[in-house]
């Protein structure tokens, strides 16, 4: 009698909790938004953050994604993301349409932290932006997620990408970050799940991508070393980006850069050629 009261009193807090999480006004500016990217600084891109409390399933080494604290993502964008609770789909779309306009070129669902964490939110988020702002009708947008390819560590194999695929989205970009299972565990330090390896789970979710003719990107860090790890370098990241299928044109190596120094440069390649900008 006692364990079931326990689970009964757990059972009403946990909706309790719901409930009072259910007030929570937040504000939409922290979930769409805009800000001058420094390499395509023309591009007209309605940034998008559903993520409460900068969830992510990795915690990778280079990241700044911390509670409450000023980092580099926050500083480019010029104000806070954190959101106290999980926006829901109307909060996102409204937030959204607050920001989009005839010359709005993508919608891209970055954040702090990683969007698929509510992979139903967000594909259902997709399906409501393709219904409210209809392309063709005074809109021309590319909807894109920003990831680091684990859904399939997260969820396991449930047609994610099929889902991707219906629901409308154009493009998906692989935060890879490694060449092998040894160097992505150490960087970025996945959970164990059912002893299955997260790296061989993120291909598996990019070859998927590619087969399903979703545009896929992958992208990589470079210049970070602490605690005997070190990331490799641009050559090295295209040269295995281009064994795995990819074109230069879809790869994308970043400088590591943190909120107390200034960002040396932005490594992209561009027509084919490796740039620093």
């Amino acid at each position: 009698m006692l364990g079931e009261g326990r689970i009964e009193a757990n059972v009403r807090n946990d909706k309790q909790k719901k409930e009072k999480e259910k007030k929570i006004k937040l504000d939409p500016e922290r979930i769409a938004y805009k800000f001058t990217m420094q390499y395509y600084p023309e591009k007209d891109i309605v940034f998008v953050n559903i993520i409460s409390r900068y969830t992510c399933i990795n915690s990778c080494m280079f990241c700044e994604r911390k509670d409450k604290v000023d980092n580099v993502y926050e500083e480019q964008v010029g104000h806070s993301l954190w959101l106290e609770r999980k926006p829901n789909i109307e909060e996102i779309t409204e937030a959204i349409r607050g920001k989009i306009n005839q010359s709005t070129e993508e919608i891209a669902f970055v954040g702090m932290g990683e969007p698929f964490m509510y992979f139903n939110e967000l594909v259902g988020t997709i399906t409501k932006i393709k219904e409210s702002f209809p392309i063709g009708q005074s809109y021309s947008y590319r909807v894109r997620a920003n990831t680091n390819g684990l859904i399939y560590h997260i969820q396991g194999y449930n047609n994610q990408v099929k889902r991707l695929k219906s629901a409308g989205i154009d493009e998906v970009r692989v935060s890879l970050n490694a060449i092998n299972s040894e160097d992505y565990n150490a960087l970025c330090n996945p959970p164990s799940r059912d002893g299955m390896d997260p790296f061989s789970r993120i291909m598996h979710f990019i070859i998927d991508c590619k087969a399903a003719s979703i545009d896929t990107k992958v992208s990589f860090v470079t210049g970070y070393s602490s605690k005997g790890i070190t990331t490799k370098s641009t050559e090295e990241y295209i040269a295995f980006a281009q064994s795995i299928g990819f074109v230069k044109d879809d790869v994308i190596v970043r400088q590591y850069t943190t909120s107390r120094e200034p960002e040396t440069k932005t490594i992209i390649v561009k027509d084919g050629t490796i740039e620093d900008v």
